[in-house]
């Protein structure tokens, strides 16, 4: 690949200052100082630069000469040398390294591999803070993940993860990915580079068949909402002393271990079935998790599950983790009061090992209705999770519906990001099924954002709510089918990464 593929024209005629020293003259060059087997060749930005670099290398006076990048790369770039060489020139637009390891990224959307693993470990390093290779490792280990970046003039500027799940929708499985660790360096943002990488990935979700997507943790609002997305759901930690649970009535059922190993890689069947039995009824979206996924929700060395055991087999379960001043019941998950009330139970006897309980608990667990002193209980809210349709079509369509009746309306869409979403379709509704087309433009139908959609189609709010916001101008029928079809089950959407 040549050297012009990789880099822009302006880029290419920068020019910068080159050490040289010896007889004959031969660039300066600097030891890596992570590389060991490695060395550099500097195009400085400025003749004092070049000068303090000839001093520190002991070449006082040393040869400085002006050259352009591209004449840098065809002078240097294939000079034969007993180690490997690495040519950096400090452009306006960064450092720019040619050569050593790897050549620079093509500009463009990627999917981050091993050429470009390095680069996006460093900007999601200086985003959030420097990664462990352990952590690094396990990351590359997931097969429901995902990495994608947007380079710019031969660096990446703008890099985000992926995580896939297969949710639960009513008894549908609908495949979803998360978006995470959004990021751009400092020396590239305010350029429109996260929006398009953006754009592009849920481009790629939808050439997968991925129809949804959510955001655990946004790290802003207005931002996603420009970008389509939603907020959809919250999560609730409960904190409290066991002793407030000690006075509940003692229910018949039994406490049990649960020895499960994450070293086995398997997923855990007992506390899978009694996750999903617990939830059906009541919420949607909820994953179907992978060995993995559960591993993440068990791991560690100080984390225990517990179930409950009934007069019909197992009705509950918990998973314990202790922390150092305090203990997270990271899920509590039952099919019964009974059971529910068991767990409770046993929560308050957690009093010897410590004296606060930290519970991630499910959206309007009313926990103060069981309490002996409901004003000890710490209730906070997190409004975290925001939510979008990626293709409208494909979304609607893999939903079941528990409204067995029929009819039909035809709005306009409006999608700032993903165009295939725009324009106006035809929803039809029978038997519980869904059938979607494009339909002719009609400036009598209604019309309606794919925020508002995205939260009806979630559960998170009803059609006429989403008129009331402003997100939508839908008739009164339109109002009554949309939330008729899609209201009567809360979103979950607890998986994060």
């Amino acid at each position: 690949m040549s050297i012009e593929s990789l880099y822009h024209p302006e880029q290419l005629s920068w020019e910068g200052y080159l050490v040289l020293a010896g007889n004959p003259a031969v660039p300066v060059e600097v030891p890596h100082p992570l590389r060991n087997h490695e060395c550099l060749i500097y195009l400085y930005s400025t003749m004092q630069r070049a000068l303090s670099a000839a001093a520190l290398a002991g070449v006082p006076d040393a040869a400085i000469v002006k050259l352009t990048l591209q004449e840098l790369v065809q002078t240097y770039a294939e000079t034969e040398t007993d180690m490997p060489r690495t040519l950096v020139a400090e452009t306006p637009w960064g450092i720019t390294c040619i050569g050593g390891s790897e050549p620079p990224p093509a500009d463009g959307f990627l999917m981050v591999d091993n050429t470009t693993e390095e680069a996006f470990d460093d900007i999601q390093g200086r985003g959030f803070g420097e990664r462990s290779d352990e952590s690094r490792d396990q990351w590359d280990e997931g097969p429901e993940s995902r990495r994608y970046a947007l380079a710019h003039k031969g660096r990446l500027a703008s890099g985000l993860e992926t995580q896939y799940y297969r949710t639960i929708w009513n008894g549908a499985l609908i495949p979803m990915e998360g978006l995470g660790g959004v990021v751009a360096p400092l020396e590239a943002r305010r350029h429109g580079h996260t929006r398009e990488l953006v754009r592009h990935t849920l481009s790629d979700m939808r050439d997968r068949g991925v129809p949804i997507s959510t955001i655990t943790t946004p790290f802003s609002y207005p931002f996603y909402r420009r970008l389509g997305w939603e907020y959809a759901f919250s999560r609730q930690t409960l904190t409290f002393s066991p002793t407030l649970l000690q006075e509940l009535p003692q229910r018949p059922g039994t406490l049990r271990h649960y020895p499960y190993h994450p070293a086995s890689g398997s997923i855990p069947w007992e506390l899978a079935l009694l996750y999903e039995l617990s939830l059906k009824e009541r919420y949607q979206g909820f994953a179907r998790r992978t060995e993995r996924q559960w591993f993440d929700r068990l791991k560690g060395t100080l984390t225990d599950a517990y179930v409950w055991d009934g007069a019909q087999g197992p009705e509950g379960y918990m998973i314990l983790s202790m922390a150092k001043d305090r203990m997270d019941i990271r899920e509590c998950l039952a099919v019964s009061d009974d059971a529910l009330l068991g767990l409770l139970r046993a929560m308050g006897s957690l009093d010897s090992q410590t004296d606060q309980l930290v519970w991630d608990a499910l959206p309007g667990t009313a926990l103060d209705r069981w309490v002996s002193a409901p004003d000890q209980l710490k209730i906070a809210q997190t409004d975290q999770g925001m939510f979008r349709i990626v293709d409208l079509p494909a979304a609607l369509e893999a939903r079941t519906l528990r409204w067995p009746g029929a009819g039909t309306a035809t709005f306009r869409v409006e999608d700032p990001l993903c165009e295939w979403n725009q324009g106006c379709w035809r929803v039809e509704f029978a038997e519980g099924r869904t059938v979607v087309k494009r339909a002719a433009d009609d400036p009598q139908a209604g019309a309606i954002t794919i925020q508002a959609l995205s939260l009806i189609y979630a559960g998170t709010i009803s059609a006429q709510d989403a008129v009331r916001y402003g997100g939508a101008a839908l008739s009164l029928a339109q109002q009554e089918l949309l939330t008729r079809a899609y209201r009567g089950q809360e979103p979950l959407l607890l998986e994060s990464f």
